[in-house]
């Protein structure tokens, strides 16, 4: 019997020290203070306010100059000399090909002396009615023959104004020999060799650029094109672009 008491009494000290050391706990537990607040991090701010933005799109496009001029021979020959090179640029009056001048030269000095054999008989035939004139003042001389010393004075005051032409032709086309740039600009492909024959005002020697300013051509859908019709092309930044393109 004093067993089982004892066993039972230390069966109740367990217990009350169990619930006192609960009680120590819940009241060191109430007794911790509350953490303090982490402290505020610095947090910069920006104002967005609506703003006009280019918004890039790519095409395929194709450049072309400004001007493009054909260079052709206005007289016909062998081509003796081709001064820049391809691509090279040129100046207004620079030399770019020169044909074979001998056979011009030649032409020119047989008008010119066509042209003294005119003025040769010319001055003869003004002699000879200027004698006329003063004979048929006296009657020493038939209207017939006054008739034909003014017609042939006439004739050959003709044939000097004809044979000056020619003279003029002759030097134009001596000149013509001579090939120079109308512009300012880039040389394109020789389309003849040295020692090639071309034709006057048929043959395409080559072909000048100017390259100063320069077109681009491209293409845009229909969609597009209609939406910038209708006043939204600022977004796409393509307005100033059509205008001076159009």
């Amino acid at each position: 019997m004093p067993d089982s008491m004892s066993v039972a009494a230390g069966s109740k000290v367990r217990r009350l020290a169990l619930c006192i050391g609960a009680a120590a706990l819940m009241l060191t537990a109430c007794g911790k203070k509350t953490p303090a607040d982490p402290p505020r991090a610095d947090v910069s701010t920006v104002t967005v306010a609506p703003q006009a933005a280019t918004v890039f799109t790519d095409y395929v496009a194709q450049t072309e100059a400004v001007n493009t001029v054909e260079i052709r021979p206005r007289v016909g020959g062998v081509l003796e000399k081709q001064l820049p090179i391809e691509g090279e640029r040129v100046k207004i009056g620079a030399l770019l090909f020169v044909i074979d001048q001998q056979p011009y030269i030649a032409a020119l000095a047989q008008a010119k002396a066509a042209l003294a054999q005119s003025e040769a008989a010319l001055v003869q035939s003004q002699r000879d009615l200027a004698r006329a004139k003063s004979l048929s003042e006296i009657d020493a001389v038939s209207q017939q023959e006054l008739d034909a010393a003014v017609a042939k004075n006439d004739a050959n005051l003709a044939s000097v104004d004809a044979g000056r032409a020619l003279v003029r032709t002759a030097q134009l086309n001596l000149g013509y020999t001579t090939i120079t740039s109308p512009i300012n600009g880039v040389m394109g492909r020789a389309q003849l060799r040295l020692g090639g024959l071309v034709t006057a005002n048929s043959t395409v020697l080559t072909t000048l650029y100017e390259t100063d300013r320069m077109y681009v051509n491209f293409s845009i859908s229909e969609q597009r094109l209609l939406t910038l019709h209708d006043g939204r092309a600022a977004e796409y930044g393509l307005v100033a672009g059509l205008r001076s393109a159009g």
